[in-house]
């Protein structure tokens, strides 16, 4: 794949900031509507690679930050299902049918809380890169150092060079240099893109007591729309989160992202695409 930088990208796409929400938006007269979402600590432009695939197949695409990041105002949460209705109210925010919702990593976790909140509309089919119900222990522990720390000082650390370093080593197993370069980009952007206690309450929010996840299974006719993918070298999901998930979602298609990691929307952009959808 070519590369071309992530903030030359943007320069594509229109940026907009209304009631508390911001998002990138491409091909917006486009009769299909497809919704792409980051991870924690990522941002919208982390979308972009894959929203111009989806663009390419004449689809509107939305690619809104989380709360708390970018343009995205913070939101209470007492509970996980705070961000499935942030989600929701996006949606409506934006007025538009959604026809497909690409979710990676953290974000899956938003989306699987939306599905279990019974907000799906049923003609939208949902794809969820890496989730993650059950995570490997160094990255739980990463989680819980992270939250020993005042935010200011966990949010500095966690940009110097050494741990930017070590953390693109641990999550990247792409094959080529294009996604790579965006990785690192991503990375660079973080520490002035993201308010320094956002991350800790997030991770919080999904590794405490309100899992979604952890919730009774979603009916049927909801997993038939779900595509879940999941880079066979990702250093984030263990066994138990691989076997879990199949487990809660019987009914799913699971798809191999091959030698990827867990940062599927630059390593493997095409395995997010859902072909002549």
């Amino acid at each position: 794949m070519d590369y071309r930088s992530l903030t030359e990208r943007a320069s594509s796409a229109t940026a907009k900031a209304e009631a508390g929400f911001g998002w990138l938006e491409l091909n917006p007269s486009g009769k299909k509507a497809a919704v792409l979402l980051h991870g924690v600590t990522g941002g919208k432009d982390d979308m972009l690679v894959l929203a111009e695939q989806y663009v390419a197949q004449g689809y509107a695409v939305f690619c809104p930050d989380l709360p708390g990041h970018g343009k995205s105002k913070m939101i209470d949460l007492p509970d996980f299902a705070a961000l499935g209705k942030w989600f929701d109210a996006f949606t409506h925010h934006l007025g538009r049918s959604i026809d497909l919702i690409v979710a990676n990593s953290y974000a899956s976790a938003v989306i699987y809380q939306y599905l279990q909140m019974g907000f799906l509309s049923p003609s939208t089919h949902i794809i969820l890169g890496c989730p993650t119900p059950k995570v490997a222990a160094m990255t739980v522990g990463l989680t819980r150092l992270g939250q020993t720390m005042p935010p200011r000082i966990s949010w500095y650390l966690y940009n110097t060079l050494p741990a930017r370093a070590f953390r693109t080593k641990y999550l990247y197993r792409g094959q080529d240099i294009a996604s790579y370069k965006w990785l690192i980009e991503s990375e660079k952007r973080k520490y002035d893109y993201i308010a320094p206690d956002v991350a800790p309450k997030l991770s919080a929010a999904l590794f405490g007591t309100n899992n979604p996840y952890d919730l009774p299974p979603l009916p049927p006719k909801v997993q038939h729309r779900i595509t879940v993918v999941i880079g066979e070298r990702d250093n984030v999901i263990n066994k138990a989160g691989r076997e879990y998930l199949h487990k809660i979602l019987p009914h799913a298609t699971f798809v191999s992202a091959g030698p990827a990691g867990h940062i599927l929307h630059f390593e493997s952009v095409d395995s997010l695409v859902m072909k002549n959808a």
